[in-house]
């Protein structure tokens, strides 16, 4: 497999990223809806830059094949707090680009946002991406039962963190 890296998104990356979310495995691992416009994705971008959002790409051949962008808590008393979304193209699952992906978000969430939490939420039937956020140190804290609607049914997402202490 060639090499797998990690880059900040840019308002270019638009048509890759929506082209990414428009894959049937991929959307329906996430909160996305389906058929997302590249307007969204441009919008979006933007909204991300204006408001100093991180978001990475990971490319190979300088093709994106995933996505991630961190959301940090802007409540004063909960700024140690960051979340991510992610989505990885269908055809590169389970080929190190979600890891990557991730370890990247770690880094920048612990290392240069000075974040104590990084939690994520994952749908109880992902198991690639329980497993995967289970080996990589997230830690399960509880399953929201029925806590979203996908493909015409609710379903539990299963609630997960990571933490570091600064010392």
């Amino acid at each position: 497999m060639q090499e797998i890296k990690i880059r900040h998104g840019e308002l270019d990356d638009a048509l890759a990223i929506q082209q990414l979310y428009t894959h049937p495995d991929l959307y329906i691992c996430t909160c996305q809806f389906p058929y997302p416009s590249v307007t969204m994705w441009k919008k979006r971008l933007l909204e991300f830059s204006e408001q100093n959002i991180p978001n990475f790409v990971a490319t190979i051949d300088d093709q994106v094949v995933g996505h991630l962008a961190l959301i940090i808590d802007n409540h004063p008393r909960r700024r140690h707090v960051v979340s991510f979304g992610i989505g990885v193209g269908a055809e590169y699952s389970g080929k190190g680009v979600g890891k990557l992906l991730i370890k990247t978000a770690i880094d920048y969430a612990f290392n240069w946002l000075a974040a104590t939490r990084l939690e994520l939420e994952v749908y109880s039937d992902n198991e690639r991406g329980l497993h995967l956020y289970k080996k990589l140190g997230f830690e399960v804290e509880g399953v929201r039962r029925k806590a979203a609607f996908r493909d015409g049914k609710y379903c539990d997402v299963v609630m997960m963190s990571m933490l570091r202490t600064i010392e």
